[in-house]
């Protein structure tokens, strides 16, 4: 019987031991992971790119007003797995608690939601956010719902998709009016913004 019990406790004491081992290891490793993938690659911004790439000048200040709003912005597929960790926003004018939006278009889901504030026209504003993992191949949307943009007509039409770096931008999207829905009507002559995100690659 003493052998018994000696044995138990000796099972008992490998198996405690073995778990205080596993679990600070795994954490260990798999916080290097998140510090390495977050510092190993550049965020990029695929909004110049694409702008250059449509054939968009954007030569001077091309403002224009809608009444009483556009959903307005553009579709792309990230080329690998990848955070977005920010929204960039231009506009012609002061605007606060702007909505922003990006969307999953396949199911129709927000999967950021925030309003921020443009406290200075025709300025550039960076806003962080949680950090949203996106997929390879799989099809978003950002968008912001504003009166006020740069727009640009070209008759001849942009040709989409336009690859940026990481990010294939599928076309450019809007709504009409003040309802915040998914923009889904899209435009190859037409360019109204700027709403964009920094993106970095994790894999």
């Amino acid at each position: 019987m003493k052998k018994i019990i000696l044995s138990v406790l000796i099972i008992g004491i490998v198996v405690s031991c073995g778990r205080k081992n596993i679990a600070p290891q795994s954490s260990r490793v798999e916080n290097i992971k998140i510090k390495d993938i977050t510092s190993a690659y550049p965020i990029e911004n695929p909004l110049a790119g694409y702008l250059k790439g449509a054939g968009y000048k954007m030569n001077g200040k091309s403002s224009e007003i809608a009444v009483p709003s556009d959903e307005v912005g553009f579709s792309f597929k990230p080329l690998c797995n990848g955070i977005i960790t920010a929204i960039t926003v231009k506009i012609p004018a002061v605007r606060q608690n702007l909505p922003v939006t990006i969307w999953d278009k396949e199911r129709v889901n927000k999967l950021v939601n925030e309003e921020v504030n443009v406290s200075v026209a025709d300025k550039q504003f960076t806003f962080p956010i949680k950090q949203l993992k996106v997929y390879k191949d799989i099809e978003y949307i950002i968008s912001m719902n504003t009166n006020s943009y740069y727009g640009e007509y070209k008759q001849s039409g942009a040709s989409y998709p336009i690859k940026v770096g990481n990010i294939l931008v599928t076309n450019f999207c809007y709504n009409d009016g003040v309802q915040k829905k998914m923009p889904i009507r899209n435009d190859v002559t037409h360019y109204k913004g700027n709403i964009s995100f920094d993106f970095q690659k994790i894999d």
